[in-house]
């Protein structure tokens, strides 16, 4: 969300962060441990139209060691 004013752990101004999370799990076979992953979604209004919303479906997400 940051072409729309969000960061990686805030919001877009306008929206509010859900009080539910998505939860997975995920295995690293680079250091042989499984992680739990939870998501939780920005809420209240639609695209800013800033940026491009590409359907992701089936891409793997970004490694972020210094949130490890």
């Amino acid at each position: 969300c940051d072409c729309c004013g969000g960061t990686l752990t805030s919001c877009p101004p306008g929206t509010s962060l859900s009080p539910s999370s998505w939860v997975a799990s995920c295995y690293n076979p680079g250091d042989d441990q499984t992680y739990l992953i939870a998501y939780r979604d920005c809420c209240g209004k639609q695209t800013c139209g800033r940026c491009s919303c590409l359907n992701t479906e089936g891409e793997l997400p970004v490694y972020r060691p210094e949130f490890s």
